[in-house]
């Protein structure tokens, strides 16, 4: 069955395509892939998994700018996290809600990404960019712990977004993946609400959890990684699996690249080079 899936994908690439292969190859099963080895021990992550932690793919986040009644022109849904890795329970009501557990020392969302930018805010929200909203949806997720926790109790707690190394080398996430760049987002996001609203919700979460957990001495983690630097390390720990993820992420490449930039393909070392290594 496997094998008849990737004749499909080989097929989707010549005329007698019948299902477009970046249904496999893309940035979301790459990353997949590379969170579940990780929980099984063979980690390229730059943080590893706890005891007990677990990863989900596609959770939903809650928002601190929920609805304040029906038609909320400022209100915002659940952000859709593309991976999850902590101490969290998957909510029956949903099937994908994500909520951390009362004793949770972990909580990490990651972004995956091949070759689109971090999506823009909205119309009413300009400067509140993806980035932003997740590290929102984090810092409001560990506000709804019970009994509440304070941040010196969590152990790791970060924002990762995984991309090509050319997109990283282009800097096309870092002008929102600073400190001060996020945190202004999130005030300014805050700052769209009337007073009352601010002072009987947002503000107080705002200045215990969001903004302390941007303080540059908190635990709080965020940077961006390239993919090749995550594959790089697993196969410094198991050349064979390195090998297979060098050539899937080859693929993602060669079918997600846009058509006005070639792919740059990485190169797939031999299992034999890898043990001598």
């Amino acid at each position: 069955m496997i094998a008849n899936v990737l004749e499909m994908l080989e097929s989707s690439a010549s005329d007698a395509a019948t299902i477009p292969p970046t249904i496999l190859y893309n940035e979301g099963w790459l990353l997949r892939l590379v969170l579940a080895l990780a929980a099984r021990g063979l980690n390229g992550l730059p943080f590893a998994f706890q005891p007990q932690a677990r990863w989900f793919s596609e959770g939903l986040l809650e928002s601190p700018f929920r609805p304040r009644f029906r038609a909320d022109p400022l209100a915002e849904g659940r952000t859709h996290a593309d991976g999850v890795v902590g101490h969290f329970r998957v909510t029956d009501r949903t099937k994908a809600g994500v909520e951390l557990t009362a004793a949770a020392t972990q909580f990490v969302i990651c972004e995956a990404k091949m070759f689109s930018a971090l999506s823009r805010g909205t119309r009413r929200a300009p400067t509140f960019n993806q980035a932003a909203r997740n590290v929102s949806c984090l810092a409001w997720t560990l506000a709804q712990v019970r009994p509440r926790r304070p941040l010196t109790e969590y152990t790791s707690v970060g924002f990762f977004i995984l991309a090509p190394e050319s997109q990283i080398q282009a800097r096309v996430f870092a002008a929102e993946m600073t400190r001060q760049a996020l945190a202004a987002s999130i005030e300014a996001r805050v700052g769209f609400y009337d007073a009352e609203h601010r002072v009987a919700k947002l503000d107080p979460w705002l200045h215990e959890w969001a903004l302390p957990l941007l303080d540059g001495a908190s635990q709080f983690r965020f940077d961006c990684i390239s993919w090749e630097s995550v594959i790089q390390r697993i196969a410094e720990q198991d050349a064979a699996c390195g090998d297979r993820m060098r050539s899937f992420y080859a693929e993602c490449l060669r079918y997600n690249a846009p058509a006005t930039q070639p792919a740059d393909l990485p190169e797939s070392s031999s299992v034999e080079e890898g043990n001598e290594a």
